[in-house]
């Protein structure tokens, strides 16, 4: 029997699994929710073929990983992040579902209109986090340049 090896970055190890293996059987799932309501477009219909294959090696990697006893512990930040997340969603959703049901009065409009801007948070809030990733990224390889060039006693190519 194997034993668990440790890994040097356990962040790093936990944020390829999620986005390699974890993110896709997701997409499985939402897509076998929406096809029988066939509420996904024809074009959709034919992502699920590799969605469903790439599913395949995912469970294969999973297995492997049980086999070989490698822990992916999640980071703090990322259970906070998701739960968070996962709130904001439900409460968005519930409160555009009450609205939607009494729109008929001003108040089901607010209530509606608050739900709306909740779940459209809910959707740009990754795209923010990512964005401020990319930003934080060209800074730190900005300001190293300009460290770099502005140190009188760097030797460089003269």
């Amino acid at each position: 029997m194997r034993r668990a090896r440790r890994v040097k970055n356990p962040d790093q190890l936990f944020a390829r699994w999620l986005w390699l293996v974890y993110a896709p059987l997701g997409f499985l799932v939402a897509f076998l929710a929406l096809l029988p309501f066939g509420i996904l477009p024809g074009w959709m219909k034919w992502l699920l073929v590799p969605v469903v294959v790439y599913d395949v090696l995912a469970i294969r990697l999973l297995i492997e990983r049980k086999k070989t006893g490698l822990e992916v512990p999640a980071p703090r930040k990322i259970v906070t992040g998701v739960t968070l997340f996962a709130a904001l969603v439900i409460v968005g959703g519930v409160l555009l579902a009450i609205g939607i049901s009494t729109l008929g009065s001003w108040q089901g409009l607010i209530v509606a209109s608050i739900g709306g801007f909740l779940m459209i948070l809910s959707v740009t809030a990754p795209l923010f986090k990512f964005l401020d990733v990319v930003f934080r990224a060209m800074g730190n390889m900005f300001t190293r340049k300009q460290v770099k060039s502005s140190n009188p006693e760097s030797k460089g190519p003269a």
